[in-house]
């Protein structure tokens, strides 16, 4: 548990989280001042924080997000994460 709260963010980090949720909330139509986009930044912080921490292996784990399908049950769930700047594959969330 202590390697949850003992986790480092540097730019590389910072970039992936970034990356992850812009992508995420443009997929989703989610307006930056809405509150369902605070909830997904959270989620995909602690996600992070519990050990995925590439682009693929955090869209992997949005895919499987309850909380966040239902967040965005009413429109659309698809995701695609290109990698090009952090050298991941292309992955896409249904």
């Amino acid at each position: 548990m202590q390697h949850f709260f003992d986790i480092t963010f540097g730019p590389n980090q910072l970039a992936v989280l970034n990356d992850v949720l812009e992508e995420w909330r443009e997929a989703n139509q989610v307006n930056e001042d809405s509150p369902g986009l605070e909830i997904a930044a959270a989620v995909i912080f602690n996600m992070f924080r519990e050990g995925y921490q590439t682009k693929p292996a955090l869209v992997r784990a949005l895919q499987r997000h309850k909380g966040l399908k239902e967040l965005t049950s009413t429109s659309s769930s698809s995701i695609a994460v290109s990698g090009t700047k952090h050298g991941d594959q292309r992955r896409s969330i249904e």
